[in-house]
């Protein structure tokens, strides 16, 4: 005999059309680009760690709209909204890409934790509709996808929403994003200085060239949520939603393939091919470390790999090959880890209190304030003042 449950599970239908193709097409395409970001974690910049969040939680946020859509997540209930709280954390993740792109300073959470403040207490309300039984979580199907259809006479013996946050879910999504849009906006009108640029349409750096589309898609999706929540009733129009989430996907994966080797003339072979250092770079790395800490040539503002390699009698080739092989760095970089390294114990050191930062920063090899400071904060994601008072 059948239950109510399963009659009126059996009468949500099953559909498919464009839209759930091209949401299912974003879902592929963006676990491939998460796919292939992971498998080269540690070697990935922070910017490019925060961009696979995003492209996360916009995988798993179209999944779920993708299955509701065509009425396949009624066979699964537990995992019905399950991922609101995405919808909320992907947009200050967002913010936190632009503002390691323009600024280069990686997530801190002693700094960045009030940017999840929203997200993790929506998750936490959002556990109440977790543990709900079955007949809720259709009952909550049927109003977003199918209000024509019956639903079930369930009375809960758990509140479903003690808190009152998720009946503001369109609202939160709102002002979140309203506020983000306008905190992107001034980092990158601080940081790029869009008065000092004639067109923003007429660009020639990369840098600038991404800050302007993430303006545009930014504002763009913004002002088409805003629509969507304001011409459909229920989540009717989610599904809508879900086709621009599905076109920043494609977009996410458009620039990280436009910005690959594969468009090199040398992307076939590999940098150091027909370098005869062979496999091994950690012996001359070890040499090279030691030669560092022994000798402290960085501590010379017109220190190079020249230099260096003339010093040690070894191929220049072969230091910046283990140097850029085993770390993922270039040579410059290297010598500048030491600088940072040494500028810090300055900075602390009573007896160098009589240099000014800038005289600290010249003392360990920088030539400039803007290259120590510039160093610095990639780094350590502070400046030396604050690491100085801190």
């Amino acid at each position: 005999m059948m239950t109510e449950l399963d009659m009126v599970i059996r009468s949500i239908p099953i559909r498919h059309d464009i839209f759930s193709y091209v949401m299912f097409s974003g879902v592929i395409l963006g676990a491939v680009l998460v796919l292939s970001i992971l498998s080269r974690w540690k070697s990935t910049t922070h910017s490019t760690k925060i961009l696979c969040a995003v492209v996360l939680c916009m995988i798993l946020v179209l999944a779920d709209l993708g299955l509701s859509y065509t009425g396949h997540l009624k066979y699964y209930p537990h995992l019905i909204d399950t991922t609101e709280f995405l919808v909320i954390l992907v947009i200050p993740l967002v913010y936190f890409l632009v503002q390691s792109i323009n600024t280069r300073r990686p997530f801190l959470w002693r700094k960045d934790w009030i940017h999840l403040i929203l997200p993790i207490l929506y998750l936490l309300s959002e556990c109440f509709f977790f543990v709900q039984p079955a007949e809720i979580k259709i009952n909550a199907l049927i109003d977003a996808f199918h209000p024509e259809l019956q639903r079930i006479d369930f009375d809960p013996t758990i509140p479903v929403d003690p808190t009152g946050l998720r009946g503001l879910h369109r609202e939160l999504i709102f002002i979140s994003a309203l506020s983000y849009v306008i905190l992107i906006f001034c980092v990158n009108f601080k940081t790029v200085k869009f008065r000092e640029i004639k067109s923003v349409f007429h660009l020639k750096s990369r840098k600038l060239i991404f800050v302007r589309n993430t303006l545009i898609l930014t504002i763009g999706f913004f002002l088409f949520v805003l629509y969507i929540f304001s011409s459909y009733d229920h989540d009717l129009g989610d599904h809508l939603i879900g086709i621009f989430i599905s076109y920043l996907i494609f977009a996410a994966a458009y620039f990280v393939i436009n910005e690959s080797r594969l468009f090199e003339a040398s992307w076939i072979a590999d940098k150091y091919e027909t370098s005869g250092l062979g496999e091994d770079h950690s012996e001359l790395l070890g040499q090279v470390r030691a030669y560092m800490d022994t000798h402290r040539p960085y501590l010379d503002a017109g220190f190079n790999l020249k230099h260096l390699a003339a010093e040690m009698q070894v191929s220049a080739n072969y230091i910046s090959q283990s140097v850029n092989t085993s770390l993922s760095i270039n040579f410059s970089e290297f010598v500048n880890q030491y600088r940072i390294s040494e500028s810090q114990l300055r900075l602390k050191d009573e007896s160098y209190a009589h240099l000014s930062i800038e005289g600290i920063g010249q003392s360990v090899g920088f030539r400039s304030k803007s290259s120590f400071y510039t160093s610095f904060k990639k780094q350590k994601g502070m400046t030396p003042k604050a690491f100085q008072t801190s």
